[in-house]
């Protein structure tokens, strides 16, 4: 019977150890935030515990061979996951009530990816897909945010009661009808002023954008569209930090007088 994602704690007994139950590491899960110190535990031991704690099923196989070695101290499920998988890709699939139904591991990358320059102190990783329309290059965080409810007119037009932050922004961007648009807008911007981490990584998005991708933007056909999320947010946000940064672009995208 699968358990509700609450507080769970389980012991991870480390398979010809020796070592006594009672030093057994211990993880937690609890509204989808992981706590655990683990030191040498093999990777399907806890890749068990998190689907017991969690309820999700598990597709794939993790790797017998590796072992995990990292603390979490209420680290978010999408970004404990790498710490917990390596390299090994992953995606966390959600039921339509935001709790999680699987954890389906994929596998190593089957090449190594091409090297690239290291991410400043505090910065995060983007992900390698995002939404169709969006011209901005999302973190994993938002990336892989769990499923947002949605208002009923919403989610009659999007056919689903929960959508994926790529979906509402592609929705966004995409939908002939202005006042789905918007809707869409509204629904990310809800979301963004209650989690703070989701909005440091939007802000980011924004704050990457330099004079040739604002002057390339608005050449091509999605620049009025994302002129329209930003008016969303800088008119109706009630964060101070994403209000200001959504105007200042608006400005950056201004055309020039006269024009």
């Amino acid at each position: 019977m699968a358990v509700a994602p609450v507080a769970a704690a389980l012991l991870l007994v480390v398979a010809g150890s020796g070592v006594a139950a009672s030093a057994a590491p211990v993880v937690s899960v609890h509204d989808d935030r992981v706590t655990a110190r683990l030191d040498g535990v093999p990777l399907p031991d806890v890749v068990r515990a998190l689907a017991a704690a969690t309820g999700a099923d598990v597709r794939g196989t993790p790797d017998p061979d590796r072992r995990v070695t990292t603390d979490l101290a209420d680290v978010p499920l999408v970004d404990a996951m790498p710490r917990i998988l390596g390299s090994e890709s992953f995606t966390l699939k959600y039921r339509t009530d935001g709790r999680l139904a699987a954890i389906v591991l994929l596998g190593a990358p089957s090449a190594a990816p091409p090297p690239a320059a290291t991410p400043a102190a505090g910065s995060e990783a983007p992900s390698p897909a995002g939404p169709k329309g969006f011209p901005l290059v999302l973190s994993r965080a938002v990336s892989r945010h769990r499923p947002v409810a949605l208002p009923d007119a919403l989610a009659a037009a999007m056919g689903a009661p929960t959508a994926t932050f790529p979906e509402l922004l592609d929705r966004a961007m995409r939908d002939d009808d202005g006042v789905t648009r918007t809707e869409a807008s509204m629904v990310v911007l809800g979301a963004l002023e209650k989690e703070s981490r989701l909005r440091r990584s939007f802000l980011r998005s924004l704050l990457r954008l330099n004079d040739a991708d604002r002057a390339a933007l608005m050449a091509g056909e999605d620049g009025e569209r994302f002129r329209e999320i930003l008016e969303v947010v800088a008119a109706h946000s009630r964060e101070p930090s994403l209000q200001k940064k959504a105007a200042t672009v608006l400005g950056q995208l201004a055309p020039p007088s006269g024009s």
